[in-house]
Order: C-alpha cells, then sequence, then structure tokens
C-alpha cells in the first residue's frame, strides 16, 4: 500500500509497457545482469495533509519513474508509455487508493558505466 507498489502494479498492467519491459519494473535500482530495456522507480518523499489539527488520510508521494534502455529512442519510447500509463490515473492499485497522478517534470540522463540511456520522470502520487 504505497506509490511506489501502485506504480508497479500500474505500469506492469499497461499493455504498452508491458509489451517493452515485461515485467521488468523495479524499484531503486536494476538488479546486475538484467537486460534492458527495463524501468526503475523511487519514492522521493511523502507529503501527508493536516486538517483541523490532526493528519489526513491523503498523502502526496513524490514518486521518480526512469526508464532505461539502449539507446536514446528506445529511453523516449518506454517514456511514452511510462506517461501514458501513469498521467492523470486515477482507481484502486496494490490495495493503494489514487486519486489523482500528475506529471510534475521530465529529463534526460545517462549512464556512461553501462552506456545506456533514461529519462527521470517526476510524478506527484495522491493518495490514501
Amino acid at each position: 500500500m504505497s506509490a511506489g507498489g501502485a506504480a508497479y502494479s500500474i505500469l506492469t498492467a499497461h499493455a504498452g509497457t508491458a509489451a517493452l519491459v515485461q515485467k521488468r519494473v523495479y524499484p531503486v535500482a536494476i538488479p546486475q545482469g538484467e537486460k534492458l530495456p527495463a524501468v526503475v522507480f523511487a519514492q522521493i518523499d511523502i507529503k501527508p495533509t493536516h486538517a483541523g489539527g490532526a493528519d489526513g488520510t491523503l498523502e502526496g508521494a513524490h514518486l521518480q519513474v526512469t526508464p532505461w534502455a539502449e539507446s536514446y529512442a528506445g529511453a523516449h519510447a518506454l517514456a511514452i508509455q511510462i506517461r501514458a500509463a501513469l498521467k492523470d490515473y486515477k482507481g484502486t492499485a496494490d490495495e493503494t487508493a489514487i486519486q489523482r497522478i500528475f506529471i510534475k517534470k521530465e529529463r534526460d540522463t545517462y549512464d556512461p558505466e553501462t552506456k545506456s540511456f533514461g529519462v527521470v520522470q517526476e510524478y506527484m502520487v495522491w493518495h490514501t
């Protein structure tokens, strides 16, 4: 019951994303030896809500999702599918009630060690 678990469920169930990575969607890092393309997600922080002097049940989770591929075009093709899966999502995923997912920003990245290309996407996930 977290934004990360919900993202995993949404991405692996989305036909466009699953067609490119199957279930290669990982928290924090790609396991050594796994092939590309793959997706990494990480929860950056959580912003709880407060109302009337008490903690509310609504939380805003800052989620970073990064598709990795062997080519720039491959990373961007996967980024498009991830955006289609997550942007404006409302519903229940991994027992987490998602009120809405907003995309905040996106930027390119490159890992010279693995010679792989990525697109860092940042989302705000409002959930209870």
